[in-house]
């Protein structure tokens, strides 16, 4: 009879609570909007549904989840394991974050979201590998924020200056990081902290500050919650701009090219260019690889002749604009070597291509 009336009271209490829910939706839904409501009995059903699980919900936290939170911290409070407390609290955040409902439910309809605006592959694999990497990510911040909110309560530190550290980090992570992962970085935050996480780690907090020496769980307890909402938005902007910055050092490969026949048949001629170019030095002081078949040429000949002003070169000889020399009173082409010395000195490649000539 007693556990039927804490039945009942709890029903009643859960339904007290949804009261408001359903009567701002039902206003809107007829003064506002005006339109009646569709399949009414399965919207009843569905309340009813709701009701008998909030209320079953919350009578598991208060037999299973809280107790066992705080059982557990007392334990290891009790034996005095700094790294076992450590490992005990990344490992809850951890994994109540990856069986968070509201995280899994953002996650997908963000990945849904942005595959539809084109930032990444419309594929369903590639969406779930995106939602799954956003929930991990979320994890372990998760984590890392319950450890750094153990080592506060057992160092004593004041917690205004780590959520003060914390969103000046997130202010100025907002003005760098992409602006599609923003929202969903402020977001994350928000839903990490729901149905599961919350129970488990404020009793993770509750029972570690009973615990300690020194330590109110009023003051103390209360704490972690803070931190681990506001981990989930640094986490998540800076793994997107590491991302980015990742992305942006790749080279960005264009169509891949065909290599000239002539190039690939002389590959192994590259090997020995410096070699080639310290004993062509003595020959033509500034010789270059071939613009056409890419060779740095073995031999060349040099061929001292006068070059009149009317005549033409042709090929790699061609002719260039004419210096005035006050000596000569008439205009004498430069030589086609840019480093010759004299003047109408040619440089001839002996492998006959009429295009081999120093650029």
């Amino acid at each position: 009879m007693q556990s039927l009336r804490a039945g009942a009271g709890l029903l009643g209490g859960t339904a007290r609570d949804l009261m408001p829910v359903l009567l701002i939706v039902a206003f809107f839904q007829i003064v506002v909007l005006r339109q009646p409501v569709d399949n009414l009995a399965d919207l009843a059903i569905g309340f009813l549904f709701v009701l008998l699980g909030l209320a079953v919900f919350i009578r598991g936290l208060e037999m299973a989840l809280f107790p066992i939170g705080e059982a557990m911290a007392q334990a290891l409070a009790q034996r005095g394991s700094f790294s076992l407390l450590m490992i005990f609290a990344f490992s809850l955040g951890f994994g109540t974050t990856i069986a968070e409902p509201a995280l899994i439910a953002v996650s997908t309809e963000a990945m849904r979201v942005m595959a539809a605006a084109g930032v990444i592959p419309a594929d369903a694999a590639s969406q779930t590998s995106h939602a799954d990497a956003l929930r991990y990510t979320v994890a372990i911040s998760v984590g890392a924020s319950l450890m750094l909110g153990v080592l506060r309560i057992l160092k004593g530190w004041p917690v205004h200056w780590l959520i003060m550290a914390g969103y000046v980090i997130v202010v100025a992570l907002t003005m760098v990081a992409p602006s599609e992962i923003i929202g969903i970085a402020y977001d994350s935050g928000g839903v990490t902290t729901s149905t599961i996480t919350v129970p488990l780690v404020a009793a993770l907090g509750l029972g570690l500050a009973s615990n300690v020496p020194g330590r109110s769980p009023l003051l103390d307890g209360f704490r972690l919650i803070a931190l681990a909402s506001l981990f989930p938005m640094k986490t998540v902007m800076g793994y997107a701009q590491i991302g980015a910055w990742l992305a942006g050092r790749k080279p960005r490969r264009g169509p891949e090219q065909p290599n000239p026949p002539q190039k690939e048949a002389i590959d192994e001629v590259q090997t020995d260019h410096r070699d080639d170019r310290r004993r062509i030095d003595r020959y033509c002081r500034r010789c270059r690889p071939c613009a056409w078949c890419h060779r740095l040429h073995h031999h060349h000949r040099r061929t001292r002749r006068r070059a009149g002003p009317e005549e033409d070169i042709s090929g790699p000889e061609r002719r260039r604009p004419a210096r005035h020399d006050p000596a000569a009173g008439r205009g004498t082409p430069q030589s086609a070597d840019p480093g010759s010395r004299g003047r109408g000195l040619r440089i001839r490649c002996d492998t006959g291509h009429r295009r081999c000539l120093p650029a």
